[in-house]
């Protein structure tokens, strides 16, 4: 019975998630998606000559590269204003949470908790493209000319989360449970892929800051490629180095582009809760 159960599970998994962990069946898959952008009439957008942005402070070209080789370009900062109209947008905005079957709002959630005492780690707003800035962002032709170069392919519908990560008293395997990911891990969502992430709120290491380790899209031990995808604080250290781990703190308003095939987690807040801006390009 219990090899039938793992046959079963082998079927249920999808390729993607088993191949799209290779850097070299990525690589593959960009260059088949490429073809297929040509015979469609796409092509690359340029990386020169783009229009001003108002929020890449990164040359293109430059970002593109920094991808390339570390995983990672620190390459947006948003207008306040725009920020501020993304944040009073999320205050608004109805929010869900696994688990809860009713909607609630940022309002609601009081010490890490609604009214019917349950814990939220993440509120995700129910329409963030709702929100004209958040769609700006989304379609701004610098911000895309970067991330379709660097993917190799012009992406198609990207896919957009806002939500709040909440401070409160919480063991760490409540986090999990409500897909807090607190623990280093990499990601195999598609063949490929790249994620913007934009700060909405000040955050620090005790504001749930991104963690990521610089290089490790494209090198990992061969059997870290095979089984679950996560691994411990410890085992990541020891094998990239102290050195090789970034914490990304910022103002409201800092954004950066990642391929998270790279190991990375989000520290849970404990003392002031963070609003996230993600999308993801695949």
């Amino acid at each position: 019975m219990k090899a039938l159960y793992y046959v079963r599970r082998v079927f249920q998994i999808s390729p993607s998630y088993t191949l799209g962990r290779f850097y070299l069946v990525r690589s593959l898959y960009s260059l088949w998606m490429r073809l297929r952008d040509r015979l469609r009439g796409r092509r690359l957008p340029p990386l020169d000559g783009l229009p001003p942005s108002g929020m890449i402070r990164t040359a293109p070209r430059s970002a593109v590269a920094e991808l390339r080789q570390t995983a990672l370009s620190q390459c947006i900062t948003l207008p306040a204003p725009l920020a501020e109209e993304i944040r009073e947008f999320a205050r608004r905005d109805e929010c869900s949470v696994d688990g809860v079957k009713y909607r609630f709002r940022y309002a609601d959630v009081k010490n890490g908790k609604l009214p019917d005492d349950t814990f939220v780690a993440l509120a995700h707003c129910q329409n963030p493209t709702a929100c004209p800035a958040v769609c700006q962002v989304r379609d701004d032709p610098v911000l895309r000319a970067i991330v379709a170069n660097f993917l190799g392919y012009v992406p198609q519908s990207p896919d957009v989360r806002l939500y709040w990560s909440f401070v409160g008293e919480a063991a760490d395997d409540d986090r999990r449970r409500m897909y807090q990911t607190i623990d280093f891990h990499y990601d195999v969502h598609d063949y490929n892929f790249c994620y913007v992430h934009i700060y909405l709120t000040d955050t620090d290491v005790k504001s749930g800051a991104h963690v990521m380790v610089l290089g490790s899209h494209k090198s990992k031990p061969v059997r870290w490629l095979i089984g679950s995808a996560r691994r411990t604080d410890e085992a990541v250290e020891n094998h990239y180095g102290r050195e090789k781990i970034v914490c990304l703190e910022g103002a409201a308003g800092t954004g950066f582009i990642e391929d998270t095939a790279c190991f990375h987690k989000a520290l849970a807040p404990v003392s002031r809760e963070r609003l996230l801006l993600q999308i993801r390009f695949h």
